[in-house]
């Protein structure tokens, strides 16, 4: 556990099939840990060369998502293409052999039962038989979404729902990246406390600064409304204006359930610290 201490999902089939995805960080090795007895035995597969992006449950199978590194014995070490694979018992998995590279410039993720997001733009559903496309209008997509035949929800500040199209060229550069996800963090951290409770509150894994590098905390400030949006935000002790703007334009999209003290709405405001992963720009 001390070399996978996240935990980012946690699938159950039924009473006795359960399979939890053990990771060392964002963007790190991760593996698979499963029962198929209700937690009487347990065993762990680590999918050698991969990345897992997401892991969810469709009509009675685990399907995984991510990249994985062929050609590791080639000249330049192998490059990475996308995956999308299925279990019915967490512990041998079988690679799709529907069309997913339109994944591969980021890496379908951020799915459900509908399908995967392949970018801000692109919805593409690889798990039931043919692989099917539908274009998303450019707007305020996020990581908390829904289909429903030609119909896509999304939940930021308030549910937007918008009419899916036919995708033109699934294979084109995407103009609008994935949406951010909410990551969660190391098994053992101490519950929040206080009177908020998150709804949505994305933060990219990674940050990519001109100046900054490594581990950065920086101390964060949120006014929230009655109604749960955030009202204002300052981030400080950043060691660049451009990671604290990054930070502070995430942040004021953040959604709470409403506050209340004894049955009455009230506004709430927290301090925290925060420590985020970042890599400098070439």
């Amino acid at each position: 556990m001390k070399r996978f201490p996240f935990t980012p999902f946690l699938v159950a089939l039924s009473p006795s099939k359960m399979t939890v995805v053990l990771s060392e960080g964002p963007y790190s090795e991760s593996g698979f840990l499963a029962t198929v007895d209700g937690g009487k035995s347990w065993s762990f597969y680590d999918p050698p060369s991969t990345g897992i992006k997401d892991l969810l449950r469709v009509d009675g199978k685990y399907w995984a998502t991510g990249h994985e590194v062929v050609g590791k014995d080639k000249p330049g070490g192998g490059y990475g293409v996308p995956m999308a694979t299925f279990s019915e018992d967490g512990a041998h998995w079988t690679r799709t052999t529907n069309e997913i590279h339109p994944c591969h410039w980021e890496n379908c993720g951020i799915c459900n039962t509908e399908g995967c997001l392949a970018s801000g733009t692109l919805l593409i559903d690889f798990f039931h038989q043919a692989t099917k496309y539908s274009a998303i209008p450019e707007g305020a997509l996020t990581a908390k979404w829904a289909s429903i035949g030609q119909t896509i929800c999304t939940l930021n500040q308030s549910i937007t729902c918008a009419s899916l199209g036919t995708a033109a060229n699934v294979e084109a550069s995407p103009d609008v990246s994935m949406p951010k996800v909410q990551t969660s963090p190391p098994m053992g951290t101490k519950p929040a406390t206080g009177t908020l409770r998150c709804v949505s509150c994305s933060l990219e894994p990674v940050f990519v600064d001109q100046k900054a590098q490594g581990r950065v905390t920086v101390h964060i400030t949120l006014q929230v409304g009655t109604d749960g949006t955030v009202e204002a935000a300052t981030v400080e002790k950043s060691p660049s204006d451009t990671l604290t703007k990054t930070i502070h334009d995430q942040m004021v999209s953040w959604l709470f359930e409403p506050p209340s003290k004894d049955g009455h709405p009230i506004r709430v405001k927290n301090e925290s610290d925060i420590t985020v992963n970042v890599i400098r720009s070439k």
